[in-house]
């Protein structure tokens, strides 16, 4: 295994961890919010919005390990009814878009995050909007990134590999 493989290797197990420690906590503030709730204390006053940005966070988490391997969703009943070599174009095609659409999507939330910096709202406890956005660049860049190299890698595999 090259130094690069390792590297990369690490880089999905860091993602793993954080995707895995984000779901932990929104489901602790969760049971935490309904036990106090059932016991008739308030609970936490920001929890439920605490929970709503770790639910953005673990989705777009998600979505970025699905696209290691190109997991997501998709609707494939052209590819299926093709040749081996229109399909391998129509998957190079299809990832291709995918990749230039989270680019697209990562520069503009760029700067919807760049105009919620300037309102200054919060989020929640004292955590501003703009930083429980982070998250959104951050996974369509790394999505866009990881579909422009599966498109790469498509275009360079044989027609006969490509599934």
């Amino acid at each position: 295994m090259t130094h690069l493989q390792r590297f990369v290797q690490a880089l999905y197990r860091v993602e793993d961890i954080l995707l895995t420690a984000v779901f932990m906590l929104m489901l602790s503030v969760c049971v935490l919010q309904i036990a106090a709730r059932n016991l008739n204390f308030t609970g936490l006053a920001w929890g439920d919005d605490l929970v709503r940005v770790l639910v953005l966070w673990v989705g777009l988490l998600g979505a970025m390990a699905a696209a290691r391997t190109d997991k997501h969703l998709r609707i494939d009943l052209l590819t299926r009814l093709v040749g081996v070599k229109m399909r391998k174009w129509l998957i190079c095609l299809t990832q291709a878009g995918t990749a230039a659409v989270s680019g697209v999507a990562a520069y503009a939330s760029v700067t919807y995050i760049q105009l919620e910096y300037a309102d200054g709202l919060i989020a929640f406890w004292v955590v501003p909007v703009w930083a429980s956005m982070l998250i959104i660049p951050v996974a369509l860049g790394v999505i866009g990134l990881r579909y422009t190299v599966l498109s790469l890698q498509t275009l360079i595999c044989p027609a006969e590999h490509v599934v």
